[in-house]
């Protein structure tokens, strides 16, 4: 049996990701679609982020959108 082939990606911390937005990230922790729980990475590209911030009626600035690009992953359990 052949052994897998380890993959690598980039993604940001959500903390990164949402610093200076507090109240933006308290409401996607609360209403988010994902699920949170003791897993040690949990990466959600940024496009399906800014999905379920809209599908949650959750506004966002516009600078938001641009700090990270759409195919980002971003780590949400650091």
């Amino acid at each position: 049996m052949s052994r897998p082939t380890p993959q690598t990606c980039q993604f940001v911390l959500a903390s990164d990701l949402f610093k200076g937005h507090d109240d933006l990230y308290d409401e996607f922790t609360e209403s988010s679609s994902f699920t949170w729980g003791d897993t040690n990475r949990t990466l959600v590209d940024f496009r399906s982020i800014l999905q379920d911030l809209d599908n949650h009626g959750i506004e966002y600035p516009d600078e938001f959108v641009n700090l990270v690009p759409l195919n980002m992953y971003v780590d949400l359990e650091n």
